[in-house]
């Protein structure tokens, strides 16, 4: 049985080196086609219909819109970022030691609730699984028996 499946794994770690080694060649795209795709890449991508519709000038408007709201929008977020950070600082300097120690412990007993109620479903799902005959992944869920055609007749 040991040897069936070693023998298994072999083959198939022969199959894929040998696709990984062949797939190139029956994958080589045209020169044109491959700059083509890294000054898209490069660009980011079009709203949703666009680039069938707007010519290389429109796309490369869009692309340079595109590329001016991004950094805005990168400053906004750091920007958010401290913002959050500052009105952290000044709500934890509100309680007193005292105060800090509970809520440290509210925190810790939550965390410890959280992990049991995972475990919890972590093995119902298990159990549901082997009185089932499932895998835990599919989380219970049955696929819809197929109404049946007319070939199966």
């Amino acid at each position: 049985m040991k040897n069936r499946f070693y023998l298994s794994l072999v083959g198939c770690a022969a199959l894929l080196t040998a696709l990984v080694y062949v797939s190139p060649a029956f994958t080589q795209e045209e020169p044109a086609k491959k700059d083509e795709a890294k000054k898209t890449a490069n660009k980011g991508p079009l709203p949703p219909y666009y680039a069938d519709v707007l010519t290389e000038e429109q796309k490369d408007e869009v692309y340079k819109i595109q590329a001016e709201y991004t950094a805005k929008i990168a400053e906004v977020r750091q920007l958010f970022a401290k913002l959050n950070k500052e009105k952290k600082e000044k709500i934890e300097a509100i309680p007193t030691p005292e105060q800090k120690q509970k809520i440290a412990q509210l925190m810790a007993d939550a965390a410890k609730r959280k992990a049991e109620a995972s475990a919890e479903r972590r093995k119902k799902a298990e159990a549901k699984a082997a009185s089932d005959g499932n895998a835990p992944s599919s989380r219970g869920k049955k696929k819809a028996a197929r109404p049946p055609t007319p070939s199966d007749q």
